[in-house]
This record gives C-alpha cells, sequence and structure tokens, in this order.
C-alpha cells in the first residue's frame, strides 16, 4: 500500500465505522420478488449490485420496489447514502451515492455518514486509486470479497468540515468538465463505429446479380473435436479462452499455454485457418482471425470456412457485422449467460458474393478496418488520460493539495 503522506494542519485519520453508520441490506428470495415486489405502484426502490453502475449511476426504475407495508422487513437507506459494492467482480468498483430512500440488496455496504462528514467528499474518496488499493488488499474468497470487519476499519483522511465542502466543490467542477469531454470522444468512438458498419451492412445486404442467399452451415463447419489439455501434445499451445480476445477489435491479450494456465477440462484444437467465434455473451463481438495453431475454451466456436464457398476473412467480417450480432443476440436470451447454441449459429441467413469478389471487397474492408482501428486507438488513449488525470486530481485533493 502506498505510503501516506504526511497529513495537512487539521487533518485526521479516522475509520469508516468512526465517520458514520455502515450497513448492509436484505436479500429478496427471486420468486417473492417476481410475484410481490415487482412492478407495484408506490413503496421505495429496491437495489441491488447490477442496479449501480461502473459510472456511478443508479438505476432506480428497475421494477423492484417495496410498499410501505414491508419497509420494516428491510434496511432503507435515505437520501445521500454512500454504497460500495462489497463481493465479486465489481467489488470496490461499482459505487454510488443515493438521491432518494431505498431498499439495498445485502452484498452493498451502506455508510450514512455523521453531520460532520460531507457525503460526496466520502463518495470521492471510494474512487480514488488510495483507497481502492487498501479495498483490494483487504479482498478474499474465491468470488473475492471485502467482510465488514474488514471495511470498517478502513481509514480515511477526514479534513475540518468547511475543507470537505471545498474540496467536493473543486472535484465537482473537474470531473463535470472532464466528464464532458469523455462524453465527447465516446460519441466520437460511436460514430467511428457506425460508419464502419454500415459499409459492413452495405456489403452484406447486397442482392442480385453475382449474389446469392446462403447460410453459415452451408459455408463453414466445426471439425475440431475437444481434447484434453493436460496430454504432453498439447499442454504447450497457446491457449485463446473469451477473456483473452478483446470486445470487437479481435485483439488477443494476455495468452499463456495450456500448462501456464492449469488448465484440465477439454479444449477445442484450432489452426490459422480458423475463425474463432465467442459464443458467450454475443453482445461483446469476441471474434478473431488466429495466426498460430493452439488451443480455445469450449465456449469457443473454431469456425472452418468451406474451400470455394467462403473466404476466412470474409467469414470473419459477417461475424462482427450488427446484422450478424443482432441475429446472434436475438437467439441467446438465456437467463444469467446468454449463449449462442450451434444451430441458431449456422441457420444464419445472408447474401454472399463469389470468392474474387469476396477478396476484392474484403482488401476494402481491411483498409476501413484499419483507419477504423486507428481511429478508435487515438480516442482511447484519450480516455485514458482523463481517467489519469482523474486519478491526480483525487490524490491531490486527498492529500490537502488543492486547498492549501
Amino acid at each position: 500500500m502506498k505510503e501516506r503522506p504526511k497529513l495537512p494542519k487539521g487533518w485526521k485519520i479516522r475509520k469508516i465505522n468512526k465517520i458514520g453508520n455502515l450497513f448492509s441490506g436484505n436479500s429478496i428470495n427471486a420468486k417473492i420478488k417476481e410475484e410481490k415486489y415487482m412492478n407495484i405502484q408506490g413503496g421505495i426502490p429496491y437495489i441491488a449490485t447490477k442496479d449501480v453502475g461502473f459510472d456511478r449511476s443508479i438505476d432506480y426504475e428497475n421494477g423492484v420496489r417495496i410498499p410501505e407495508s414491508d419497509l420494516s422487513k428491510f434496511r432503507v437507506a435515505t437520501k445521500n447514502t454512500i454504497l460500495i459494492c462489497a463481493e465479486g467482480g465489481s467489488a470496490g468498483r461499482k459505487i454510488g451515492i443515493t438521491n432518494q430512500d431505498v431498499c439495498l440488496v445485502n452484498k452493498l455496504f451502506t455508510l450514512s455518514v455523521n453531520i460532520d462528514v460531507q457525503p460526496y467528499y466520502v463518495f470521492y474518496y471510494y474512487q480514488s486509486e488510495r483507497f481502492q488499493t487498501e479495498f483490494k488488499s483487504n479482498l478474499t474468497g474465491l468470488i473475492g470479497g471485502v467482510s465488514k470487519s474488514k471495511f470498517k476499519n478502513i481509514q480515511i483522511p477526514i479534513p475540518p468540515l468547511p475543507e470537505q465542502k471545498q474540496i467536493v466543490e473543486i472535484l465537482d467542477k473537474a470531473f463535470e468538465a472532464i466528464d464532458k469531454a469523455k462524453a465527447n470522444i465516446e460519441r466520437n468512438i460511436v460514430n467511428a463505429n457506425e460508419l464502419f458498419q454500415s459499409k459492413l451492412n452495405e456489403i452484406f445486404s447486397q442482392k442480385g446479380e453475382g449474389w446469392e442467399e446462403t447460410t453459415l452451415k452451408k459455408v463453414c463447419e466445426i471439425t475440431s473435436k475437444l481434447v484434453n489439455p493436460e496430454e504432453s501434445k498439447y499442454i504447450d499451445l497457446i491457449h485463446v479462452g473469451g477473456g483473452n480476445i478483446e470486445a470487437e477489435t479481435g485483439k488477443l491479450i494476455n495468452l499463456k499455454t495450456a500448462r501456464e494456465e492449469e488448465l484440465k477440462s477439454g479444449k477445442f484444437k484450432f489452426n490459422s485457418t480458423m475463425v474463432l467465434y465467442n459464443k458467450i455473451r454475443p453482445y461483446l463481438v469476441k471474434v478473431t482471425r488466429p495466426e498460430f495453431n493452439g488451443l480455445c475454451s469450449a465456449d469457443m466456436y473454431p469456425l472452418v470456412p468451406i474451400k470455394d464457398e467462403i473466404t476466412r476473412d470474409f467469414l470473419y467480417y459477417l461475424l462482427i457485422s450488427k446484422n450478424f450480432t443482432d441475429y446472434a443476440i436475438s437467439g441467446s436470451s438465456r437467463a444469467g449467460m446468454p449463449k449462442v447454441n450451434r444451430k441458431h449459429l449456422f441457420d444464419y441467413q445472408f447474401s454472399i458474393a463469389s470468392l474474387e469478389k469476396q477478396k476484392k471487397l474484403t482488401k476494402e474492408l481491411e483498409l476501413l478496418r484499419t483507419e477504423y482501428m486507428s481511429i478508435t486507438s487515438f480516442y482511447n488513449q484519450k480516455l485514458a488520460s482523463l481517467e489519469e488525470l482523474k486519478k491526480s486530481i483525487l490524490e491531490k485533493a486527498f492529500s490537502g493539495e488543492l486547498t492549501s
């Protein structure tokens, strides 16, 4: 953990449980929620971890409300209560502050601060690298969580109330400007993606002479069989799982061998003639063209283009097109984990041209994709710079540099 800088005059270090009332909420049985608390009139919102966004937003209109007659059975958080996810993949990353009374799930820690603490001061502190580092150091268990007994002992530097308010005003103004800049950049990324997708749509929607209707089943196949990654002939092959494919770009990241990952369950063999399509959460668009032989997750489809029917590159661009993604999403309505089954995948209908035409169109798409990737890379670097600026401002805020 980073060593704490010397505190400015008048500042004190206080534990979280000493600056307010810390508690967690109640879980609702799924059946009871469906029958009793869904879409009722009146009452107050019931907030679960899924209703707290990574962007600090809170969804109060999720359809679950607790009527006044049942409020005594729940922990109620009032306006300006600070929330933080306590466990799972979003532990410490999902943070919010209420603007109305709510009931809360037990996986959220809530803090209602004392009169001498400004709630938004603590809300901003939760977002600081200093707090995040200390929070992560307390994570335990298989799913990763922080116990209430450990969380309550996390320390926060607390200046006098007037200085807290001054810090919040400065952060409000700075973050408003940064968020506005981020929104503009994100809009530019969306525009670039829409331009690229419009070209894909234009190509794969063509009809008439030289084009014919077909299905994926007629142009590609899955020939790979599951193999044991612990066998000597496979154990040193690179493994590609869903987490190794960057959404939308198809870039391969953090690759390791089967040995390094200590894989045990069956995996598919693949080679550089195939396109790998991740069937889990199709809205993420995780598709890639590997240039090496390896193993891939059983949650991946290693697709082999059928000779004289479709080129590998044409198949790749088809699979990352919005039309195909929309189709994949429509057939993956599985509770908890959306997944594209093989029949739905192969039933996809589209227009296809001759191999010669496919190669010509692919060259156009490669140029367009290169331009698109360059633009998005440039904007993503700007977004990363803005996030670093936020971290820097927060560090200065909680070291007393913004008000000194």
